[in-house]
């Protein structure tokens, strides 16, 4: 939470991890808005599921089995639905799919430029998905779309790089 600037911070995505229900979180800032602490207007609240017994997952969108419990808060009001793959038209994943290996900070930088696709892209996608869902109000499935042709177009890795080369010219200035 950053209540330094509240008045910025009108609509969030926060992943939730498995300590606390994704709705505890989503209740936490209905009770700072009505407080003037936040002034969230609507928010995501994400608790990803890798196997359908939702035994096992991730603070982030699922493309697993489990799908994604998103407590949404609108309105100072808090609402949870599951939300799958198939509903960001992509396909179920396994979790193996997603492991980014020894360095995730390159696998990373590898799906922004476009290098891996398959699963770990499809992550990706859905979890800018999502943002685009809150921020623009478009489904869910063109939001998808919107960020697939959003990396194939180059400009996050361009952006990325630019940010590289900036931060390392501060360490070394």
């Amino acid at each position: 939470t950053n209540p330094v600037v509240p008045h910025l911070m009108r609509r969030r995505v926060i992943g939730v991890n498995h300590l606390i229900p994704p709705e505890r979180i989503a209740e936490a800032y209905a009770i700072m808005n009505r407080a003037g602490v936040t002034a969230v207007e609507r928010g995501f609240f994400v608790r990803g599921f890798a196997d359908p017994a939702r035994t096992a997952g991730i603070d982030e969108v699922s493309l697993m089995g489990g799908g994604t419990l998103v407590a949404e808060l609108y309105n100072d009001d808090v609402e949870s639905r599951f939300i799958f793959a198939q509903d960001f038209g992509l396909h179920e994943m396994e979790p193996e799919e997603l492991d980014p290996g020894k360095n995730k900070a390159e696998t990373s930088r590898r799906i922004v430029s476009g290098e891996i696709t398959g699963g770990k892209q499809d992550a990706a996608l859905a979890n800018a998905a999502l943002l685009f869902h809150l921020a623009q109000g478009i489904s869910l499935k063109e939001s998808t779309e919107k960020s697939r042709n959003l990396i194939e177009s180059g400009k996050p890795f361009e952006i990325l790089q630019n940010y590289a080369e900036h931060t390392q010219g501060e360490k070394n200035g």
